[in-house]
């Protein structure tokens, strides 16, 4: 039996499954405080997390020009000036 089945649970936080009950919510209310000293750093890695994807979508916004304007067309000419400018 594992060590989680053998920690006592509180009345009405056990579902029939024999898991308990918890909110994410709750759970993330709790985790908060270990946050609490790495704040600097969370906020620039979902900084960073934001600034990928929207860099990620800029390079599909501009891949989508290249096969709409250019490769569909077949004119070279316009491949260059997509690509390049």
């Amino acid at each position: 039996m594992s060590a989680i089945t053998q920690m006592p649970m509180r009345s009405g936080l056990v579902q029939e499954s024999g898991r308990p009950s918890v909110s994410s919510w709750a759970i993330a209310r709790r985790l908060i405080p270990y946050f609490k000293p790495h704040k600097a750093r969370l906020t620039v890695s979902l900084l960073a997390m934001a600034g990928t994807a929207v860099l990620t979508a800029g390079a599909m916004w501009i891949l989508k020009q290249v096969i709409d304007r250019a490769l569909m067309s077949g004119d070279l000419g316009t491949l260059r000036d997509v690509v390049f400018y």
